[in-house]
């Protein structure tokens, strides 16, 4: 949880979600550089903003603006290719386990 004062580093997308916050601890100085390193890497922009700002506007990692995950396409076209390749894994499985 964010302490009630101080300052929190934070990562938006370019349509403005925050999908990233990392609190400004001068204890953890290396750790929250290679953090906040890692969002430019992914093209995020990095604002120092109050924790405070940080409660009001962040919703969680994934941005509702985000496309949506394409379909992965199946392996096999169907069940019956499928079940073949088992029974013949199978079968190979077998012989080398002997």
């Amino acid at each position: 949880m964010f302490p009630k004062s101080g300052f929190s580093y934070i990562g938006r997308k370019p349509c403005g979600c925050m999908v990233t916050a990392i609190i400004d601890n001068p204890d953890t100085s290396r750790a929250v550089a290679t953090e906040v390193a890692s969002w430019l890497r992914q093209g995020l922009t990095v604002e120092r903003v109050t924790h405070q700002v940080v409660r009001d506007e962040f919703m969680g990692w994934m941005c509702p603006h985000a496309p949506p995950k394409p379909e992965q396409m199946p392996l096999f076209d169907t069940l019956e290719e499928s079940k073949r390749f088992e029974a013949a894994t199978y079968a190979i499985n077998q012989e080398i386990i002997g």
